[in-house]
């Protein structure tokens, strides 16, 4: 019989400290459930229209949105890469918050 090792409690708390520390720094952190809601919906490919057909929002609200989601994460000023697919990157590279 094989036996699994059963993780220490001190090994336990330090990985859920590190994920709660890197959770904090991500600047995933600073968006509001809706925005994070926006930002996977944009991950899927989809459209302004068919973001807010998704999320029942005005396509108006989903521009605002996107808007603060791109200032948020510091892309409001970007011109050398697609804001949605840097924002879309970001999003992917950190599954705590997705």
């Amino acid at each position: 019989m094989v036996s699994c090792p059963i993780p220490s409690t001190d090994a336990t708390k330090r990985s859920s400290l590190s994920a709660k520390l890197r959770i904090e720094r991500s600047p995933l952190a600073t968006l509001t459930a809706r925005e994070r809601e926006v930002l996977a919906e944009i991950a899927t490919g989809k459209n302004n229209a068919a973001i807010a057909d998704t999320l029942v929002l005005t396509k108006r609200a989903v521009e605002k949105h996107i808007n603060s989601i791109f200032l948020k994460l510091n892309l409001s000023y970007s011109e050398d890469v697609s804001k949605r697919v840097k924002a879309t990157l970001l999003f992917l590279a950190e599954p705590d918050l997705a």
